[in-house]
């Protein structure tokens, strides 16, 4: 099956009244691309509906840890945040938009470079607020 084949069934399968049909779809794509912050961002999806905010909230982290600028993981971790009033997921939500970079940076390496700086951080954060708790 083709990425944009499988993209479009976990849609669907979203969509639907059922979305556990989604899980196996959304599961099997996490494993066979875990670079995209597609299939993580479905998967926090999946959990938000099962009000299940601890693994969403992994799961939209996942996402930004794939793609920093991610709209659907930042919307998702400020829903949980809004839910539950997650300091971790407020951290992380608030550091991804207030550092989103922006189209100056036309080098790929740099534009890398910023995203792994800014991701250490977030981890590093992240981390320092789980011990805080």
């Amino acid at each position: 099956m083709r990425r944009e084949e499988w993209q479009s069934g976990i849609r669907e399968a979203l969509l639907s009244s059922d979305s556990l049909d989604a899980d196996p779809l959304v599961n099997q794509y996490c494993e066979q691309f875990p670079d995209e912050a597609f299939g993580w961002v479905a998967l926090g999806e999946i959990y938000l509906r099962r009000s299940d905010f601890v693994a969403a909230r992994n799961a939209f982290l996942e996402a930004l840890a794939c793609d920093l600028n991610n709209e659907s993981a930042i919307a998702g971790l400020g829903h949980i945040r809004s839910c539950l009033a997650d300091p971790v997921a407020r951290l992380a939500a608030c550091l991804s938009n207030k550092f989103k970079l922006s189209s100056q940076f036309e080098f790929s390496a740099m534009k890398f470079t910023m995203h792994a700086i800014l991701l250490v951080g977030i981890v590093t954060l992240v981390i320092f607020m789980k011990k805080l708790r």
